[in-house]
């Protein structure tokens, strides 16, 4: 994976519906305007992506994985680097 450079074109895959269900689900921001995009990255083949959401809570991310093949979201992941690496400096 590499982040995507700020001039590069890619396919947009729709993300409101499903973040709107995360946001319910997971129960992590009041709206999805909170989240705030923190990065975006995508494979090799240019065929997935990772979608880094920052949702107010330090080193932790939803990380939305993109299908640009078929321009769908393919599901999501919780990233908490605070449990995941003992991380402690804020964001």
């Amino acid at each position: 994976m590499r982040r995507i450079d700020e001039d590069e074109y890619v396919e947009i895959v729709p993300l409101a519906d499903y973040l709107e269900n995360c946001k319910a689900d997971l129960d992590l921001a009041d709206t999805i305007e909170d989240l705030q995009l923190q990065d975006v990255y995508i494979n090799g083949d240019r065929t997935f992506g990772h979608v880094l959401l920052y949702y107010g809570k330090p080193n932790c991310y939803l990380v939305i994985i993109t299908d640009y093949t078929h321009l769908r979201v393919y599901g999501h992941h919780l990233l908490d680097l605070n449990e995941k690496y003992g991380a402690t400096a804020a964001r």
